[in-house]
């Protein structure tokens, strides 16, 4: 793929999802059944991890950022987004998953919360609610890349 490609993709996608979130209208947070959709996703993952040591297998389970986690100050764009997406009441509720990731870690291999991986960071990383631009998937990468050397490390000295 040449680079004018993957720069014409962004282009597109940043388009489309403007179109598709172009108004002032705040886009209501479905919290319905929110505990159990929680309670499902915490015990797939406890099933998949309990799996790991007789399958040979690893698990890392990595919560995502989103915009208004963390104490990041947001910047005019992200802002919008905060407001647009509904983001203070789902921000509340996505405090769920992470409460999970205690119980998770007795099971995974690893677990981390990235929500607070942008508060040092000025200049806008969202362009919505959840999606990052380069900027912040490079820092999400250095940060996973940090979350499982150890345990490559480990696997290789084995």
């Amino acid at each position: 793929i040449r680079q004018s490609d993957i720069a014409t993709l962004k282009v597109i996608m940043k388009l489309y999802f403007n179109y598709k979130h172009d108004s002032v209208d705040i886009i209501p947070f479905n919290s319905h059944k929110i505990e159990e959709k929680v309670s499902l996703w915490k015990n797939t993952w406890i099933d998949v991890c309990n799996s790991q040591k007789k399958n040979n297998f690893k698990t890392a389970i990595m919560l995502q950022p989103l915009v208004g986690t963390g104490d990041k100050v947001l910047t005019t764009e992200e802002q919008s987004y905060f407001v647009h997406f509904n983001s203070n009441q789902r921000n509340q509720y996505y405090q769920l998953y992470a409460n999970a990731l205690n119980e998770l870690n007795l099971t995974c291999t690893s677990t981390s919360d990235l929500q607070n991986i942008f508060d040092s960071y000025s200049e806008t990383i969202f362009f919505d609610s959840g999606h990052v631009g380069d900027k912040g998937n490079k820092i999400i990468a250095d940060q996973i890349y940090e979350e499982i050397l150890p345990i490559i490390l480990d696997d290789i000295s084995n």
